[in-house]
């Protein structure tokens, strides 16, 4: 996953330096590339959700079909006391809930 974040980070860095020359072309070609590394990490990261989790979603190549990611709730399960699984922390003294 580093190694991924490491080539978003020049992604950007050559996304700047082409605004700076006002190369478009350069640009554009440096944004799809950050945004095939960020895709790989999220692809990375999904990887490792569970099945109670959303998974992220990836960016378009097409920028225009991009849907916004909804809001997540202001409250979790367990928050408002409908938590679904019991959890317990258990040592040589014993478990407590």
């Amino acid at each position: 996953m580093i190694y991924q974040v490491d080539e978003l980070i020049l992604a950007c860095d050559k996304i700047k330096e082409a605004v700076e020359k006002k190369d478009k072309q350069a640009a554009l070609a440096a944004w799809d590339e950050g945004r095939e590394h960020f895709n790989k990490y999220l692809r990375i990261a999904n990887k490792g959700m569970t099945m109670q989790v959303r998974q992220f979603d990836l960016i378009p190549e097409d920028s225009s079909k991009y849907v916004r990611t909804p809001t997540r709730p202001l409250n979790t399960y367990a928050q408002v006391g409908k938590a679904t699984q019991q959890f317990q922390f258990c040592d040589e003294k014993g478990c407590v809930k």
